[in-house]
């Protein structure tokens, strides 16, 4: 997905460094590194909701966008992730 972003233009905060597939990030590493958009792997609308309403309180003065990638087109490494994210981000940005 990181390297399917940059190709779309994006960047990806996290550091080139981490080689893990799903590393774990702590919320003080987010806070602090106020990203434009949060992305989230599952297929609860009430989580990209929740996650919507901290970054409200997390950075008052910034709209950060919350996307939610539902799991079964991006938790798997299939061309699935090809095909939907840029239909996904053009919908959402």
């Amino acid at each position: 997905l990181s390297d399917l972003l940059t190709q779309l233009g994006g960047k990806n905060m996290l550091p080139k460094s981490l080689t893990t597939p799903y590393p774990q990030i702590a919320i003080e590493w987010i806070l602090k590194n106020s990203p434009d958009y949060l992305f989230i792997l599952g297929d609860s609308i009430e989580q990209k909701e929740e996650t919507q309403k901290l970054s409200k309180l997390w950075w008052p003065h910034k709209n950060v966008k919350v996307i939610l990638l539902p799991s079964d087109r991006f938790a798997r490494t299939t061309f699935g992730a090809i095909t939907n994210l840029p239909i996904l981000l053009e919908k959402e940005l």
